[in-house]
């Protein structure tokens, strides 16, 4: 188990270095979000998509502002939100524009459709959307899209030399400082220009929806599987042959396993939780199968201790398994390796002896 968990983690680590941002198919985005709170006064009411050159900005009611009504509920489908007690006319810093890339489809006259766009890096917090500029040989287009997301079929079409000019904006419509990047255009050779299309039963996030099914199904049959396993293996322990062993021995050897099991129990769930908050859930999920192993097996070592310390108790090496026996009760045993035993060993033999 102590491999599997090894192996696992070095796939989700491989995974991670090579992880880019989901790809969201663009669908209409409503700003403020429904239900927000501590909305500035002056918040204007933003309805993108479903193209990203497709704007409407519709201005609130002065009164808002004039009258100071803070706190006010504002309806009006699709937007729903509460205003704060502050008006916002500052802009925004200008952007730190870390990752610009276009991934575009085989071009079929001097511009192609553009399949997945991000725009990355670092932005204030107050900021909620970018403006952008785009210029190549054939003109310039104008869209807004939110920051740090990579979209699906935006509704966009480039030409390779495209250039940007991209300001942040925040919910009152103030916007930055201008800064020009150039982003980098990628050819898709695979073009999938409907993949956000395809069926009107099939909507974004589905995907996510299947991992984290999988994920479940890869949970519940790797713990089948290792309850199979260990059913068989322990099925087998009252026929092996066994050896007999001290009491002394044999406390060691549950002190070695309850310590190795403790260190692999601590380890598993720091793998599992640093799986979750990447947001590998699927494998995360079929991951959490080693830690309720291997805590298991702590308290079966902690429950065969208490046997080993009962009047009358005897113990026997069989194979691989501690065997403890108590009359009349029901003998208990617990898994152990080879150089556990020989640990055991060396650690009760006197010090005259070992010299």
């Amino acid at each position: 188990m102590a491999r599997v968990a090894v192996v696992l983690i070095v796939l989700a680590g491989t995974a991670h270095a090579k992880r880019e941002p989901d790809c969201t198919c663009f669908e209409q985005i409503t700003l403020p979000e429904r239900g927000a709170i501590n909305v500035p006064v002056d918040t204007k009411a933003w309805r993108i998509g479903p193209r990203v050159v497709d704007i409407e900005i519709i201005e609130l009611p002065q009164l808002l502002v004039e009258l100071h009504e803070y706190h006010s509920n504002y309806e009006g489908r699709p937007w729903s939100f509460r205003t704060g007690n502050y008006a916002d006319s500052a802009a925004p810093a200008p952007p730190g524009i870390a990752n610009a890339s276009f991934v575009i489809g085989r071009a079929a006259g001097d511009r192609a459709n553009v399949e997945s766009l991000l725009l990355s890096g670092r932005f204030d917090e107050d900021v909620v959307l970018l403006r952008v500029e785009a210029t190549d040989h054939v003109g310039t287009q104008t869209f807004y899209v939110p920051p740090n997301r990579r979209y699906c079929n935006p509704g966009l079409s480039v030409a390779s030399d495209v250039k940007l000019t991209i300001r942040a904006v925040d919910l009152a419509g103030n916007e930055s400082r201008p800064v020009e990047v150039a982003p980098r255009v990628d050819v898709s050779r695979h073009v999938d220009a409907d993949r956000c299309n395809r069926s009107p039963h099939v909507r974004c996030g589905m995907g996510i929806m299947v991992g984290y099914l999988l994920g479940v199904v890869g949970f519940f049959c790797l713990l089948l599987g290792v309850l199979f396993v260990t059913a068989i293996r322990r099925s087998r322990v009252p026929s092996t042959p066994g050896e007999p062993l001290s009491l002394l021995v044999a406390e060691d050897v549950v002190r070695l396993v309850k310590r190795k099991r403790a260190l692999t129990s601590a380890f598993a769930i720091a793998a599992t939780a640093m799986l979750f908050s990447q947001g590998y859930t699927a494998t995360a999920f079929v991951f959490s199968v080693v830690p309720i192993v291997q805590l298991t097996q702590l308290f079966l070592a902690r429950a065969l201790m208490t046997r080993i310390e009962l009047a009358g108790a005897a113990a026997e090496r069989r194979d691989k398994w501690l065997y403890i026996a108590n009359e009349p009760l029901d003998p208990v045993y617990i898994r152990a390796s080879h150089r556990i035993f020989a640990a055991a060993k060396r650690n009760n033999v006197p010090k005259s002896i070992q010299v």
